[in-house]
């Protein structure tokens, strides 16, 4: 499926399953681990490089916020695999 997205909440439950695949957890994502992966979204998002002499030689953010608040962000397969 070319250029599919996914919102947050199927990236963390993605993410959830590769990381507790093979053991015996919950079918649902705990709270922390939703809080934790915003929070490392919130950072990605907020570093500023703009400043650098030299930049970075790749994009640091990968995920552009919505353009509306409150609005969920789309997730392309390369987003979720970084």
């Amino acid at each position: 499926m070319p250029n599919a997205t996914y919102g947050r909440g199927q990236t963390e439950w993605a993410l959830w399953k590769s990381f507790t695949f093979g053991r015996s957890a919950s079918g649902e994502v705990p709270k922390v681990f939703k809080t934790r992966v915003k929070r490392l979204l919130d950072v990605d998002r907020d570093s500023d490089f703009a400043d650098l002499s030299v930049q970075p030689p790749v994009r640091w953010s990968f995920v552009a916020p919505p353009e509306e608040v409150g609005a969920e962000a789309a997730y392309a397969e390369a987003d979720v695999f970084c």
